[in-house]
């Protein structure tokens, strides 16, 4: 029974852990989405002035498709972070709710024991 309380305690510490560094990655991602998401606009304003020439293409991409990559690959890193929180949650959850019912399926009823068999060897 100890062990088992070790293990799931454990397993509390390393889903708190996974999460808070889950958390911190979805922060990534948003702020990288966003970071992007600017320079699109800087990018769109840039685009609108007089004096504005088409800056060179980067193997053979315009910079319109690459702020949009920067984007999506931003808002992918942010949702993977946020499916890998929410394990993290479930693992949290279920080893709390397993620590709190193991004191429970441990009482017995002193009746039944009376009756039962005794263990083999």
């Amino acid at each position: 029974m100890r062990t088992v309380k070790i293990i799931l305690w454990l397993q509390i510490l390393v889903g708190l852990v996974g999460g808070y560094i889950a958390f911190g990655y979805m922060h990534w991602g948003a702020m990288s989405y966003a970071w992007a998401y600017n320079l699109r606009v800087e990018f769109d304003r840039m685009k609108q002035s007089p004096s504005y020439q088409e800056p060179a293409r980067i193997r053979d991409q315009p910079w319109d498709n690459i702020l949009e990559d920067m984007q999506a690959y931003g808002l992918a890193r942010a949702h993977v972070a946020g499916y890998w929180a929410v394990a993290c949650v479930a693992l949290v959850v279920f080893a709390a709710a397993v620590l709190w019912l193991l004191p429970r399926a441990g009482r017995s009823n002193p009746a039944l024991q009376a009756t039962a068999a005794p263990p083999c060897c």
